[in-house]
């Protein structure tokens, strides 16, 4: 499929092994077994990939994004599993920080993705680089290969979401190469910034589990706010704010 030639929309098909298809070059819906591999290239500043629900495998080979659409967005309870050649660029930095068009790799709450391959991921967002918007907890996310590079250029994780009070989602390293930034007192992997500043407590990290096997960098983002702050931490907790 090409993401160059329209938006690509996936959905679980007439039974939960089925798939439902569109977009990107395919002149109608189609339907297909969920085992196979949907690969998908092509470069766009207008188009993005949505699954809207079900359970893909999909494979990313020299795709570029620059969109405010929303480059790749797992709604509801998708599963998706990521195969990466090549270099990929998701890039929602044009977007909204605080809904999903804003993020580069969108994954709900609900949702989970697992990325592998050889290749390398670039994933940016005004919200969080993989995960969730401002003030949204993030889904489950796995990396277990490949180069991810994950940054926040606003208020969001590197790799994470944010969630008032709670613990939410699920981030497992188990191998491959990942950097992850984060935006102003946001974690590099964890929670995003505070969410409010009169006195607002630190966003709390997701469960994070980091394998040996896995070379991976995060650094949290920094506004330097006076005494009445406390730093996000590179692998933790957003930062907290009293101003």
């Amino acid at each position: 499929m090409d993401i160059s030639l329209a938006n690509i929309e996936i959905s679980e098909g007439s039974t939960s092994d089925k798939l439902y298809i569109s977009g990107g070059g395919l002149s109608e819906q189609i339907e297909i077994d969920n085992t196979k591999q949907i690969t998908i290239r092509g470069a766009t500043e207008t188009n993005g990939i949505t699954i809207n629900s079900g359970s893909a495998n999909i494979t990313l080979n020299n795709v570029n994004i620059n969109s405010s659409y929303g480059t790749l967005r797992l709604l509801n309870s998708s599963v998706v599993n990521l195969t990466i050649e090549g270099t990929n660029t998701l890039d929602a930095s044009n977007g909204n920080s605080i809904v999903t068009t804003g993020t580069g790799l969108y994954v709900n709450k609900d949702a989970k993705i697992t990325i592998d391959g050889s290749g390398i991921l670039n994933s940016t967002g005004q919200g969080s680089g993989i995960g969730a918007p401002y003030m949204e907890p993030t889904g489950t996310i796995v990396i277990n290969g490949g180069t991810i590079n994950a940054n926040s250029i606003n208020n969001g994780a590197g790799i994470g979401g944010t969630a008032e009070a709670s613990i939410t989602g699920t981030i497992k390293i188990n191998g491959g190469t990942v950097y992850a930034y984060g935006g102003g007192m946001s974690a590099g992997i964890g929670g995003g910034s505070p969410i409010s500043f009169e006195c607002a407590p630190p966003n709390t990290a997701p469960n994070i589990y980091i394998s040996k096997n896995a070379d991976v960098t995060a650094i949290a983002g920094i506004i330097d706010a006076g005494d009445f702050t406390r730093p996000a931490e590179d692998i933790g907790n957003g930062g907290f704010s009293c101003w």
